[in-house]
């Protein structure tokens, strides 16, 4: 597959055309979204005729994306499309908003072809849920393809969109990512403006995590963030200020018990080399520290998804049904109350959820 940049400057020559890159999009579409379920709702009717419009664009006024594909999570709000969290229970038929992100890229010419599926609520690595049914890895479609952000990065890697846009807390980008051999970033907390989605609403998880791309190369995926820092720059987090003091980094290659297999330890050693080539210092820690965490944040990071989800559907006057919920976010409840004092902790989070 030729490279963003091969295929603006194809677009950019006259050698190809917005119109010819969707229908090339939509044939990719075909032959394997049914199989792989990645996108649960495609867009080729306004995306051929967005793509027409933008092929009458001069060349000095097109956008830095002109007619380049992209999907996004089923997480975000577009205007006139439908909106789900991969739950039945917050599924609606028609946004009436964009968000901002979205809004940024469509500007810069892309053209949206669908939206990506995702598990309930985004609380889970796996992409599956009883709206859409279950995302499968592209090059195997007995393994998983990840997730949260699964049905975008199937998408991205099986050709179906040149790029898509979705969201990280736990590894929602980068877990898929890894898992469909494509490239993508959690950006340092705060630097993007998060989704204006009220099931993102307060402090607390807007600090979890950042909106970011995935894309088939790091020259692609560099494009594409770039953009969106240069359109969505919000302000860096204070807990992570940039430029200052040495650049360090640190490996694990075993969490938990769980380590890597041989293939991804070269991979991690080799990744290590060039770093430490362009002056970065490998540190030492104690990987029981991560044995430890990782744990309390799934629970943590778990109980606060939930509880925003609560507050958000309560806000939106959306009745709460938990037995029409899936089993992985059933069995989350029944681990945070299992492992955690439910008094204590939701009186914790409440004076963390303070509605912005």
């Amino acid at each position: 597959m030729s490279s963003l940049k091969q295929k603006l400057e194809m677009m950019r020559n006259g050698e190809s055309s917005a119109s010819d890159n969707v229908n090339e999009t939509i044939k990719s579409i075909e032959a394997r979204n049914k199989e792989l379920n990645a996108l649960v709702y495609l867009n080729k009717a306004d995306a051929l005729h967005k793509a027409k419009a933008i092929d009458a664009i001069p060349r000095p006024d097109q956008g830095r994306l002109h007619g380049l594909t992209f999907s996004v999570k089923d997480h975000y709000q577009i205007e006139g499309l439908p909106c789900s969290e991969g739950s039945t229970q917050t599924a609606i038929k028609c946004a009436s908003t964009t968000d901002p992100i979205i809004e940024s890229i469509l500007l810069e010419g892309a053209i949206l072809i669908g939206k990506g599926n995702m598990p309930e609520y985004g609380k889970s690595n796996f992409t599956d849920n009883d709206l859409y049914g279950r995302t499968v890895n592209p090059w195997n479609k007995e393994y998983t393809c990840g997730g949260s952000t699964g049905g975008d990065a199937v998408a991205v890697a099986s050709g179906m969109a040149d790029f898509a846009i979705g969201g990280d807390s736990g590894g929602s980008l980068r877990v898929p990512a890894s898992f469909c051999g494509i490239y993508s970033i959690l950006p340092t907390r705060g630097l993007i403006k998060r989704a204006d989605s009220p099931f993102v609403s307060n402090t607390f998880l807007k600090n979890m995590g950042s909106p970011g791309p995935l894309a088939r190369s790091l020259e692609d995926l560099e494009l594409i963030f770039d953009i969106l820092l240069r359109e969505n720059v919000f302000r860096p987090s204070p807990l992570s200020p940039r430029g200052q003091g040495e650049k360090t980094f640190t490996v694990l290659k075993q969490v938990g018990g769980v380590g890597c297999s041989p293939d991804i330890i070269s991979a991690i050693d080799k990744a290590s080399t060039r770093l430490k080539n362009i002056g970065f210092k490998e540190v030492a820690v104690d990987g029981k520290i991560f044995d430890d965490t990782v744990p309390v944040f799934f629970i943590l990071g778990g109980q606060a998804g939930t509880m925003q989800e609560d507050l958000a559907r309560t806000a939106l006057s959306i009745q709460i049904n938990p037995e029409k919920e899936t089993s992985t976010i059933k069995n989350l409840r029944a681990d945070i109350k299992k492992l955690m004092p439910p008094m204590t902790l939701e009186s914790l989070l409440m004076q963390i959820y303070q509605w912005e």
